[in-house]
């Protein structure tokens, strides 16, 4: 278009120049030796015109014959492979700097000049990622996806963009169905795998999960602390489902596979013994290995009622056998506190307590103790009340928090946050333990995956 004016404006000058000097008339004479030659300033100009332009046809001729049409056209694919390269560069580093909007447009200049090629693609499906979520960003998102997914070179990376998208979506079945493509797509991927696994647990299909996690093994991408977890929580899941559904063995059998390698899982614990999974030995066992671990009232409670008969001095020294393997936790000196105080045993109740406040781990449940101990041992409220008063003052006791969005739960019957939704990400830990972490989709390592 800017040639063509150009050529227009210079076709009008030449005629507005011819008409010019037509008016102004004037001759030349040419004398050499012999001859003498008598024209017009039109007819000469005329001349040098035509002379002009067959010296151009000449240099045109001598072009073509020194540079063929092949080596022209080269050079003319040369230059746009480097203009669009360039503007990949500046598109890219637009994206870098946080400027999606230059960046689409550079992404859109570069596919002008490199029609189909890979990073063009890319970038301007990261640029759209990066704009806000309208209507039609997000049509325009899962064309770019599905253009990259029908390249054999690229087809795992526009199966990630689907799968991401339908997971932003909350589309998980699209999801699981994707990650599956690309799982055969290419079986050794690690982001392949981990977002098949991811999806699989956020929809519950914990055996799936499981054999997922066969080939995660394989690949290598979890720590072994983190693999050894995660398989003992999905058969533990698999135990609830199996119970759920009155398959007793079957369940049994999760849960003990669930304990073997995770034997402080609280809730496989607590699931085993309520399935009776073993004699009344066993499962007295099975509690004081998990307490060695990690103490926690429900474990002390399912302790105590594996004989719901016993006397006071007889629960007070099952609370003693229980404890010696952690025989300083402040779970440990509270239970103990709690059996002495209904054995009356006075003193070693107080001695507990005192422990506990001498290394300054009390909660509210530690000044509650206290409290009932003044009321029963002296009788002195005006002492309890007190106590009762400074306790509203200090921790309180532990209780399960999401190490993800910091939120506290119930409890760790069911896998997944009731806030987030991450999974095993529950913690019994005290307030003053606590790790308040940026909002994030869980066990994504990075692939925006929640689980």
């Amino acid at each position: 278009m800017i040639r063509l004016f150009f050529y227009s404006l210079i076709g009008l000058a030449i005629a507005v120049g011819a008409v010019w000097i037509a008016e102004k008339g004037g001759s030349l004479t040419f004398s050499w030796q012999s001859w003498e030659i008598h024209m017009s300033v039109g007819v000469m100009l005329a001349l040098l015109l035509i002379t002009i332009i067959a010296l151009a046809l000449i240099r045109r001729v001598f072009s073509f014959l020194l540079h063929p049409p092949a080596l022209r056209s080269e050079k003319r694919i040369e230059n746009r492979r480097h203009k669009g390269h360039t503007a990949l560069d500046q598109g890219f580093s637009a994206l870098a700097a946080g400027n999606p909007t230059l960046a689409l447009q550079q992404a859109r200049k570069a596919q002008r000049l490199l029609p189909g090629e890979t990073p063009a693609l890319l970038l301007e499906a990261q640029a759209n990622r990066q704009l806000p979520a309208d209507k039609q960003n997000l049509k325009r998102q899962d064309s770019l996806y599905l253009k990259l997914a029908d390249k054999t070179d690229t087809k795992l990376l526009g199966l990630r963009g689907q799968v991401e998208a339908a997971i932003a979506a909350q589309e998980w079945h699209n999801a699981l169905h994707l990650a599956k493509q690309a799982v055969e797509a290419d079986a050794k991927s690690p982001w392949a795998c981990q977002a098949l696994l991811n999806i699989q647990i956020r929809l519950e299909d914990w055996q799936d999960a499981l054999n997922t996690l066969k080939s995660a093994t394989k690949l290598h991408i979890l720590p072994g602390d983190k693999l050894i977890r995660m398989r003992s929580v999905l058969n533990y899941c698999l135990a609830r489902e199996e119970s759920l559904s009155g398959h007793k063995a079957a369940a049994i059998k999760r849960v003990e596979l669930a304990l073997k390698e995770s034997p402080a899982l609280l809730p496989a614990v607590m699931l085993a013994v309520e399935l009776k999974a073993g004699n009344t030995a066993a499962l007295r066992k099975i509690i004081e290995t998990a307490w060695r671990h990690q103490p926690h009232p429900h474990l002390a409670d399912a302790y105590l009622e594996l004989q719901p008969m016993e006397t006071a001095t007889e629960q007070l020294r099952h609370g003693e056998k229980l404890t010696r393997s952690n025989a300083d936790h402040v779970d440990s000196h509270h239970l103990l506190a709690r059996l002495n105080l209904d054995a009356q045993h006075w003193p070693d109740a107080r001695q507990h307590l005192d422990r506990i406040l001498s290394t300054q781990r009390a909660t509210t449940q530690t000044y509650e103790l206290l409290a009932e101990l003044e009321e029963l041992q002296k009788n002195d409220q005006t002492s309890a009340d007190i106590l009762r008063q400074k306790g509203k003052d200090a921790p309180a006791p532990a209780q399960w928090t999401c190490q993800h969005c910091a939120e506290t739960a119930p409890g760790w019957a069911a896998p997944h946050c009731p806030h987030c939704g991450s999974f095993d990400s529950l913690q019994w830990t005290t307030a003053a333990h606590h790790h308040t972490k940026e909002r994030a989709l869980p066990h994504n390592d990075g692939l925006l995956l929640p689980s």
